[in-house]
Order: structure tokens, then sequence, then C-alpha cells
């Protein structure tokens, strides 16, 4: 049986990859040429640190159970077509232009019988008043006879797509009872964790909801940490021991919340209900979590008088991987551009100036993504080199990967997020 993943991204070459090692005949598509030609040679495109993927692709591409294709004529054999393309947001609404683009295009090419399942994020009632509309419009079939639609959100993060898609239960969301059966079959091949199917909107509602809670949880860690600064404490301290206490889950606070998901899914979420209620808590959270590069940058402001050069270390958004999607170092290191410092950045896996070169000469040294590779640069023979290129040690700590004790015994001054 054939499957087309319309969009090669974090979740789509997972996903295609695992279900051509499960047998399945796989096209993927996608408009980037150059991702096509590296996945058609065996090659992983992406640079992050994700265990078991380029060993994966490599395996089933030299096994022919899976090619990369620009053309959207693969779907016409296809049995399964999954949608895993960017949805956006343009200010406070989404933007659906990627979607609609690829729903135009795979309903221009779908064959009765098929199952299209959608695993991008989308704002409740997406499936019901685009989705659907216009798939039926470019195939003209109608969703439930003549072919089956289900809503299947992805739940991956960058560093675990294998572990993720494979262990984590999914939900599917469907438009009729004959949809949600196969789907379910055919997920089974390769999720191992449970498989609940439900309506559309709820599967909707299920995706947003479970990042915007996530994004609150994030939100109440960042505002301790900004309690405990200012009133002298640690707040990474004051988080292990309330956590001790059972049903706490305080989580870590950091420089800012990146990635596709969260920074929008919350604001998914309330465009869903703009004309009848306005979320109060959840987009005070959304606020206070986009403020964070900026609290930061007025740390760098209040221990650097006379500007100069700025030293950035991570540029994605989350550690060990390529991804700089909303990152919160984008946005450090633009507002420190804005206020007159010369920056430099430095990410081994984002094309970047490397770690000597942006280090030399500078005043202060910015953690923005808490990279493994970046921990050597904690030990005391790390702190030394980085010293000897500096030439004022300074460091202002978003991700706490610096011992604040160590950094002053060797001469530092050091700041860091929630720490007093």
């Amino acid at each position: 049986m054939k499957v087309c993943v319309v969009g090669l991204g974090y979740v789509g070459i997972p996903v295609a990859a695992k279900f051509a090692e499960a047998g399945f005949d796989v096209v993927g598509i996608d408009v980037d040429d150059e991702k096509v030609c590296k996945i058609n040679q065996g090659v992983f495109p992406l640079k992050g640190e994700e265990p078991g993927m380029k060993g994966l692709v490599e395996k089933v591409v030299k096994a022919g159970k899976l090619k990369a294709s620009l053309d959207f004529k693969e779907c016409k054999d296809a049995d399964f077509i999954l949608v895993s393309v960017q949805t956006p947001m343009r200010g406070d609404m989404p933007n659906y232009s990627f979607l609609k683009s690829a729903l135009e295009s795979v309903g221009k090419n779908l064959k009765g019988g098929s199952l299209v399942s959608v695993e991008s994020t989308l704002a409740p009632k997406t499936m019901e008043k685009i989705v659907k509309p216009v798939l039926e419009k470019e195939s003209g079939m109608v969703a439930g006879n003549d072919f089956y639609l289900v809503h299947c959100p992805e739940r991956v993060r960058p560093g675990h797509l294998l572990y993720q898609l494979e262990n984590f239960g999914r939900v599917i969301g469907a438009f009729n009872r004959e949809s949600g059966e196969r789907a379910k079959s055919f997920y089974k091949e390769i999720v191992k964790g449970d498989l609940d199917v439900t309506s559309m909107t709820n599967a909707e509602l299920v995706k947003t909801i479970e990042n915007t809670y996530r994004d609150v949880q994030i939100a109440f860690a960042n505002e301790m940490a900004m309690v405990c600064e200012k009133l002298g404490g640690n707040v990474f301290e004051v988080r292990k021991l309330v956590n001790k206490c059972p049903w706490r889950d305080m989580h870590l606070p950091g420089a800012g919340v990146g990635g596709h998901c969260i920074p929008k899914d919350t604001k998914l979420l309330a465009s869903s209900i703009r004309d009848f209620y306005e979320p109060v808590l959840v987009l005070t959270s959304r606020k206070i979590n986009e403020g964070m590069p900026h609290y930061l940058v007025k740390m760098v402001e209040g221990n650097v008088k006379n500007g100069g050069k700025v030293s950035v270390l991570g540029l994605a958004f989350v550690k060990d991987s390529d991804d700089t999607r909303n990152s919160p170092a984008l946005v450090i290191t633009e507002e420190l551009k804005g206020k007159g410092f010369e920056v430099c950045a430095h990410d081994p896996y984002v094309e970047s100036k490397g770690l000597e070169a942006c280090l030399k000469d500078s005043v202060c040294l910015v953690l923005a993504t808490d990279h493994t590779k970046f921990k050597e640069l904690s030990t005391k023979e790390g702190l030394k080199r980085i010293k000897k290129m500096m030439k004022r040690p300074l460091i202002v700590d978003g991700r706490n990967l610096f011992d604040r004790k160590l950094c002053e015994e060797m001469g530092f001054v050091y700041r860091g997020i929630g720490k007093g």
C-alpha cells in the first residue's frame, strides 16, 4: 500500500521513515528541492541530534521504500495521505496559506477510498470550516462517502522525534466512524501508544489545549523566577524543593519559549473563540513567556554600561537541535543589536560564527540555549578557556547552565534568570 506524506519537516520526515520501515511504499512530497534531493540520496537533511534518524532514512531509502518528490501527482494512487505542513500565525490569527495550498494540491490528485490525515496543529473548527470544504471542492468527492478524513495531530519535539512518534499515544479526530476505524488500523503500524478516536473538533482542542497548558506552566515558572530573583532566592533550588511535595510539578524557567508549537498554539486556541470569549489566563501566560527574552536583555544592559561586543551562545529554541523557529535567542540577538551592541552568535547546529571568533574580545557571554556541547564550557577548564578569550568576564545565564559559585571563584561576574 502507498503512503504520501506532504511536508518533510520535523514531523513529516520521521513519519515517512517509520511507515517505510513498517513496509509501506512511501513518497514524501515537499516544495524544497534541496531537501528532496538529500532524502533521495539517503541523507537526513536536519542538523540536530536526532537519535536513530540518520540510520533509518538511509536504510529505508536504500531499500526502495522511501523516496521524496516535488510532484503532487504521486498522490493519485496513494491509499493514505498525511499532511504535515506548517500553520504559523499572522498577528493574532492563523495563517493557513501553506495548509490550503497543500490541500488544494492533494484534492486535485485524490483517489476514491483514500484516507487523508491532517497532522498539522489547527485551531478548533479548522477541519470543519477549511480542510473538509477544500478537499471536497478540489476532488469533487464527499468526505465520509468517497474518501476518509481524520485529524491526527503530532506529538513530537526536536531531539526526541523517533521515540515520541513510536511511544506517545495519539488522538484521532474522525469525520465519521469508518474514517476513525481506518485511521486507527493504519496508525497501529507505527504507534505503540494508545490511539483514541474522538471528533475532529475534540482532536483540535486536545492538541491546542495540551500545548496551552504547558505554556501556562512555563509562564508560572518564569514569573516565580523573577520573584525569587528580586527576593534574593534561587528559583532552581526552590523548584527542586517545591516538587518534593506530592502533586506539584513546577516547570523550569528560562530565557523564553520557542519552537513551532507552544508560542502559537495558545493563540490558535484563542483565535477560535475570539468572537465569543477572550481567555485571560492563557493570554497573560503567553505575554509573560514572550517577555522573557526582553528580560534577559535588560540583565545585559544592567551589567554592561558602555556597549561593546556581546556573545550569544545558542540560536536554536531547544538544546541539541537546529530548529530556530520562534527561538528566544533570535529575539535576544536582534534586540541587543537594536540597542547598539555588537552581537556575535555561535551555535554548533546552526550556521554561525565559530566559538572562539564569537567570544574573542566580548564583554558579555549570554547563554541562550543549553546545548549539551556547551556543558564543557561550564567546567573549571572551560571557564578558564572562556576567560582568556573575553575582554570582560561577564556571564548572563538564561538556562541555568553555569554554576554561580564556580563562575565567581574563577573571577567572573555572574547573572542568571531566577538567581538573586
